[in-house]
């Protein structure tokens, strides 16, 4: 008798038995996976919007206007070059935002909910002067955002695009807007009353928050404000706290006070402006390695060569809201290295090193950490 060649019911069920329990262990992760790549991909597009709306308003003069509020500057300014549905004032949020209450995972896990309409000025974005008023806009695409903008923004003068214009723009977003996956609720809070709730994925940008000092994070590194150009930008935003304070020099060799301190700048701006943070230290700024790299094995002091920023760099550009694509940058690291230097890191998309620079180099970025 000829032996069958098929598989028999029994073995057909074992492997789809074994199949499912492979996904049942394996999906979870990718789907947590996929949903964490596209609200990566959802906060690079918003905040690389974000930002060539603003260097348009800035080449045609459009921050160089005054502007009576954050709705003004919405509508007459930044309006004209980033496509907006909806523009609302600090009273009528809701109609930006139609629902009562916001719930949010904080960087603890812990759900937390915070009320729209409480949400009336720059204070309860965790915003210090000059920054004042609120407004709230909705993109085409559907995101919702709370924003105030600094009237004393100054920027560069010339007719390049800036990243500077940071200082002019911060606020909250949600990333997922009308789109789903968004969860609604229609509860009785504490006085009887009905009231209207989601569950958004909220994100910060320069400096805003929202119920937790942290913007954003990468692995365990704590964002308070994003990434700022050590320049004169930054100089007008700690007057505005500090009306005494001068930009900070440093002396080389003979020549005392002689050279602009952009190092003691950017640690002056994390602590007086971003309420008390600081600049990252050296294993910080080795932390952010490790995941804009993927690569455990970077130390807090050694060069590396043969790396790769691509797999995470969307991701890490976006908590640190860098939104240009460059193809290096250096950071600020917290440490001094004797009168004339301080130490950095630099990133490009091969390798990355810590060391020391002139504390006069203008070209590095300051990125302010909370505990």
């Amino acid at each position: 008798m000829k032996k069958s060649q098929g598989f028999t019911l029994a073995e057909v069920l074992i492997v789809l038995g074994i199949v499912g329990v492979v996904a049942a262990l394996t999906l979870p992760t990718l789907i947590s996976n996929v949903t964490n790549k596209i609200a990566g991909y959802q906060a690079t597009v918003f905040n690389s919007k974000l930002l060539k709306g603003m260097n348009l308003t800035k080449l045609d003069g459009g921050l160089n206007d005054t502007y009576e509020s954050t709705y003004d500057f919405l509508i007459n300014g930044l309006g004209k070059h980033l496509k907006m549905v909806s523009v609302c004032r600090a009273n009528e949020i809701n109609k930006c935002i139609p629902y009562d209450k916001i719930k949010y995972n904080d960087k603890s896990g812990v759900e937390k909910t915070i009320d729209v309409t409480s949400i009336t000025d720059a204070s309860k974005l965790n915003l210090k002067a000059p920054f004042e008023d609120v407004a709230a806009f909705v993109l085409a695409d559907g995101t919702p955002a709370i924003v105030s903008y600094n009237k004393k923004c100054i920027v560069d003068s010339d007719d390049k695009a800036d990243k500077t214009i940071n200082a002019c723009l911060a606020g909250v977003y949600d990333i997922n807007g009308t789109r789903n996956p968004n969860k609604y609720a229609v509860n009785l809070d504490t006085d009887g009353k009905s009231v209207k709730s989601y569950i958004g994925d909220l994100r910060a940008f320069n400096g805003a928050s929202i119920g937790s000092s942290c913007t954003r994070q990468i692995g365990d590194v704590c964002i308070v404000s994003t990434a700022i150009m050590a320049d004169y930008p930054m100089l007008n935003l700690i007057q505005a706290v500090d009306p005494s304070y001068t930009m900070p020099r440093f002396t080389v060799g003979d020549y005392t006070d002689c050279c602009y301190d952009y190092w003691t700048l950017a640690k002056d701006y994390c602590n007086k402006v971003q309420n008390g943070s600081h600049l990252p230290d050296s294993e910080d700024l080795a932390k952010i390695s490790r995941v804009l790299y993927s690569d455990n094995s970077i130390s807090n002091a050694d060069d590396n060569d043969d790396l790769n920023w691509d797999t995470n760099k969307d991701a890490v550009f976006a908590a640190l809201g860098i939104t240009d694509n460059p193809s290096w940058f250096y950071l600020w690291s917290s440490s001094p290295d004797g009168d004339e230097l301080a130490h950095q890191r630099y990133f490009d998309s091969s390798s990355t090193g810590y060391g020391s620079n002139y504390r006069g180099d203008g070209d590095h970025l300051a990125v302010c950490l909370g505990d």
